[in-house]
């Protein structure tokens, strides 16, 4: 049996001009949330950009509350990390990645939550 068939799009002008990917990602969220029907089964989707303009080549928004300069920050940040720590090293979770953490127990205690006695004391100076 064939899983019904549903395709959407939309479309909408972004408020300002934005290369903030926490922005990016609202925006992308929201037109999903738009778009969705439930009983369905999602195989992919496509967000397209339209418009795009070179950096400081856009119009200032008189009213705008956004914080460019820690904006640029960490997204610089966040660049020079993943490209000295690899590629997604650092990366938004609304973006839908799924890693399987697991947490590193290879120096462990066999006893570790019922020892007293096996805790590390750790002595200020």
């Amino acid at each position: 049996m064939k899983d019904p068939y549903y395709a959407a799009q939309t479309s909408f002008a972004m408020p300002t001009h934005t290369n903030y990917t926490p922005e990016l990602i609202h925006y992308a969220e929201w037109a999903l949330k738009k778009m969705y029907k439930p009983g369905y089964r999602y195989m992919k989707c496509g967000v397209m950009l339209t418009d795009l303009v070179q950096e400081g080549n856009h119009p200032g928004d008189l009213f705008a509350v956004s914080d460019d300069k820690r904006q640029s920050k960490l997204m610089t940040a966040m660049d020079q990390i993943n490209a000295a720590m690899g590629t997604r090293t650092l990366f938004y979770a609304g973006t839908g990645v799924n890693r399987p953490w697991v947490g590193a127990s290879s120096s462990k205690s066999p006893a570790y939550s019922t020892d007293w006695n096996s805790l590390i004391t750790v002595l200020a100076k």
